[in-house]
This record gives structure tokens, C-alpha cells and sequence, in this order.
């Protein structure tokens, strides 16, 4: 297999990093065996699936399962074809896998609000109340530029998330949203003043400059990353937000034709409006004090 690579033309650095970590994880001793072997013998493929389930856990036997199968299909198609067709898909016993759904509803967002301020790091605090307030996907959020901020149109633009370059949108702040802003600049220039020029939740310690990591202490904070997006997802449908307005604030693709006839920039202020809403009932989960400190970061930032 090592003369064989995955592609990189068309596929997000993020998506080809993932399945070479893949490769040399778990495919490590395959490396110098020719995928012919594999074609003849397919069987290796589903016992070492079996395998990867028993030792690693049903995910990353089906992320081996995926990278092998990409792999081969490309070699097959572009590298060696004299290699044989091979329907990996019906020769894989794929695990199931459940869409996580450990999003908070309203019963648990007071909570959340309470461990928020055991987050240490102010530029982490606010990066993850941003995380909840946006709906946002934090691998792009974590890479926002100043440069990005439009505070006139009252836009974060989100120049490269998931999808690539073509997918770059914008979001809509609302008045708590440009509160956690004012308060993510002052700590940045706190905390990593050299990075904070540049990116909205700096980093002294990533080799990028700004947030890399976003794991925390589930003892300390029980919710962060994408379960902030879920959590926003229920609140959307708490308070009928409608399914074209979501779609276009979580910046979701969408097959449906009469929904593509929808203009972003067209809908801006309702998606402002609609932003507005949504934070006004997180942020009505605040315990009372750090409430009237909020507020009174709000008024500053509508000035």
C-alpha cells in the first residue's frame, strides 16, 4: 500500500490529515503489502474491521473501513487498473453509528451558564458562549479573523468552514453576541496580546495563534463543541424558529429548490432578528448576576 496515496486535489487538508492518521494508525502494518493481496483475500479486510471494533471501538473501525475504501477505489481508478473491482461496501459489516444528540435543553441551561465560569481562561469562556450563542461548527469559529468583523452590517464572516472556500458565509450578531466579542478583545489582548491582533480567540500556546483545542474538563464545563451546535438546534425548534431560517443561520446545504430561491443577503435583518431571539432566551438562563454584568456589557456594545 505505500505506493499508494490518497488524493489531495479537491479534499479539504482537515479531511486528507484525517485519513492519513487513519492509515498510520491502523493500517500501519499493511504498509509495504500490495492492495492486490487485498482484491484476492478480501476477508483481511472485514477480520481486521472486526478487529479494529473489538480493540478500538466501532468509530474508528469504520473511519479504517472508509479510508480503506477511498484508497483503494482511487488506486484502482487512477493508479493500477488492473486492479479489480471489489465492492468493499457489501465486504465491510459496518457498525452502526448513532447521531449524537447530547444537546441541552432548557432545563439544563442554567447549569451549563454556572460551570461556564469555572472556565479559567477568559478567551476559552467566551470562545465557547460565542459557540452557543452562533450555533457555530468551532474547528472554523476558532480560526475568526478580526479582519472578518463587519460591525456596521454587524457580520462575523466565516471565510473557510466545513465544505471549504465555497461555502463562506456570514453571522448574524446579536447584541449579546457583540458583548462576548468586546469581552474576547479585551482578554486576547490579556492573555496573548502578539495574537490577538489578529484572531478573535487567540492562543499563546497553539503553533497557530489562535484556539485549537477546545476540550474541556467535563467536571468543569459539561458541555462544549458541537453539542453547543446541538444545543442550538433545540432551542431553534423551542422557540419555531423556521427550518429555512436555521438552515441558513447554521449555513446547512439544503436540496430543497423552492428554499435555494432564498436570498441570503435578502434575508439579513430577519436573520438578525431571528439571531436576536435566539439569544435573548439563552442568555434569559444566566443566573442573575453575571445577567446584570452582561447587560451592561450589552449596552456598551450597542453604543
Amino acid at each position: 500500500m505505500k505506493e499508494y496515496e490518497l488524493p489531495r486535489k479537491g479534499s479539504r487538508p482537515r479531511t486528507v490529515d484525517g485519513y492519513d492518521k487513519t492509515i498510520n494508525r491502523l493500517m500501519k502494518a499493511w504498509l509495504k503489502v500490495p492492495l492486490r493481496k487485498f482484491a484476492d483475500h478480501p476477508r483481511l479486510v472485514e477480520e481486521r474491521h472486526h478487529e479494529i471494533t473489538r480493540e478500538n471501538g466501532p468509530y474508528a473501525a469504520n473511519h479504517f473501513g472508509r479510508a480503506f475504501r477511498r484508497l483503494y477505489r482511487y488506486a484502482q481508478a487512477k493508479l493500477d487498473r488492473t486492479l479489480p473491482v471489489v465492492q468493499w461496501s457489501q465486504v465491510i459489516t459496518w457498525n452502526a453509528e448513532a447521531r449524537d444528540s447530547s444537546g441541552m435543553d432548557e432545563t439544563e441551561l442554567g447549569t451549563w451558564f454556572a460551570e461556564l465560569d469555572n472556565v479559567k481562561n477568559e478567551v476559552r469562556r467566551e470562545f465557547h458562549l460565542f459557540t452557543l450563542l452562533s450555533g457555530s461548527r468551532p474547528d472554523a469559529l476558532s480560526k475568526a479573523k478580526w479582519a472578518d468583523l463587519d460591525l456596521r452590517r454587524r457580520a462575523l464572516r466565516i471565510p473557510e468552514p466545513k465544505g471549504g472556500p465555497d461555502r463562506a458565509f456570514a453571522i448574524p450578531l446579536s447584541r449579546p453576541m457583540l458583548a462576548c466579542l468586546i469581552r474576547a478583545r479585551k482578554a486576547g489582548r490579556k492573555l496573548a496580546p502578539r495574537q490577538a491582533d489578529t484572531w478573535v480567540f487567540p492562543s499563546a500556546e497553539s503553533a497557530s495563534g489562535h484556539i485549537a483545542e477546545w476540550k474541556e474538563d467535563r467536571s468543569e464545563l459539561s458541555k462544549w463543541g458541537k453539542q453547543l451546535r446541538q444545543s442550538y438546534v433545540i432551542a431553534a425548534e423551542t422557540l419555531d424558529v423556521s427550518e429555512r431560517t436555521l438552515k441558513r443561520l447554521l449555513n446547512h446545504k439544503t436540496q430543497d429548490v423552492t428554499m435555494g430561491y432564498g436570498d441570503r443577503d435578502r434575508m439579513w435583518p430577519r436573520l438578525l432578528d431571528e439571531q436576536a431571539r435566539m439569544s435573548a432566551y439563552f442568555m434569559g438562563h444566566v443566573p442573575a448576576k453575571k445577567a446584570d454584568e452582561a447587560a451592561q456589557v450589552e449596552e456598551r456594545a450597542a453604543a
